[in-house]
């Protein structure tokens, strides 16, 4: 009897020991598991970082020539009322991952900026919601941090008989930004209510922009761009007919057109600021996807007065 006691304590021991093995090699392996999984984590991460920042260095710099490009080669075969190339849309793929980019002539967007300071709160919310659609118009919420610098003045069709240029408030073009990001644009708590995220931005921002110096180039730029930067001045009449001379029109200089065009001097002055011949503000929307997640950055190379470049970025997932 006492052997058959001793034999059971020492199976019993024996089994403890076993039960003890088996939960520290199953703890073992849990760890190894997520120190594999965080590893493979962090290497994504760092590829998806290099490949951004490789994306950004590289293509970014080279925007002006891409589209240059592209205007070289239809220069012979572009089509009236059909404005130039603004945006290009391609796909890469690095270190195994897909890089969704976006390249965009800023210049060729209306700038919410130059209307604010130009007409006011309202007449900037009404080409925000032509720009973006009625049905994202819920997405919208302008918060500007500066007073507009505009001046209530009636609008007017054009006087006949007006001579020369007459001395006019453009001082707007020097006023401070009044909207410095998307979110003093849109409610981003609606819109991820609404979209699921905030990734739509790189959409609902396709004609609209907040960066640059604030002068559009209407020959990149789309009909209804051009029509929202017009209607911060003109009338909707005259904006269409001003529209239709810039796209049937052999001239390549938006002054020339103006001045063939718009007879009121002020007006015509105030339109000579807002528009411009060519571009010098570029951006880039970068979306990466491993299989699991998803994620996009957006940067914009900015000159300032001076001439000096900076890029300003952000990111959303």
């Amino acid at each position: 009897m006492r052997q058959r006691n001793q034999r059971g304590v020492i199976l019993l021991l024996v089994l403890v020991a076993i039960l003890v093995v088996g939960v520290a090699l199953t703890t073992t392996a849990r760890r190894s598991l997520l120190a594999s999984t965080a590893a493979i984590d962090a290497q994504q991460s760092l590829q998806r970082r290099w490949g951004v920042v490789s994306c950004r260095q590289t293509i970014l710099r080279q925007a002006e020539g891409v589209f240059s490009e592209i205007e070289g080669s239809r220069a012979d075969t572009r089509r009236s009322q059909t404005p130039f190339v603004a945006m290009v849309s391609d796909r890469v793929l690095l270190g195994g991952q897909n890089f969704d980019l976006i390249i965009a002539d800023e210049d060729a967007k209306a700038n919410l900026n130059s209307i604010y300071h130009s007409a006011g709160l309202s007449q900037c919310e009404q080409a925000a919601t032509t720009l973006i659609g009625p049905f994202d118009r819920r997405m919208l919420q302008l918060r500007p941090e500066t007073p507009s610098a505009a001046t209530p003045k009636p609008r007017s069709a054009g006087r006949l008989g007006d001579q020369g240029e007459v001395p006019t408030d453009t001082n707007f073009l020097q006023a401070p930004a009044a909207f410095r990001s998307w979110g003093e644009i849109f409610d981003l708590v609606a819109m991820n209510a609404i979209a699921g995220d905030d990734r739509q931005l790189a959409a609902l921002t396709r004609r609209m922009t907040l960066f640059g110096r604030g002068r559009m180039n209407v020959f990149r730029a789309s009909d209804e761009a051009v029509l929202a930067v017009c209607g911060s001045v003109v009338q909707d009449g005259l904006g269409r007919r001003l529209l239709e001379r810039m796209r049937q029109s052999s001239l390549r200089d938006i002054a020339l057109v103006l001045d063939q065009v718009v007879t009121n001097v002020e007006d015509r002055a105030r339109l000579k600021q807002l528009f411009a011949n060519g571009s010098s503000c570029f951006s880039l929307w970068i979306e990466t996807t491993n299989g699991q997640s998803r994620q996009q950055y957006f940067a914009v190379r900015v000159p300032d007065e001076r001439g000096t470049i900076r890029t300003i970025e952000s990111s959303y997932e």
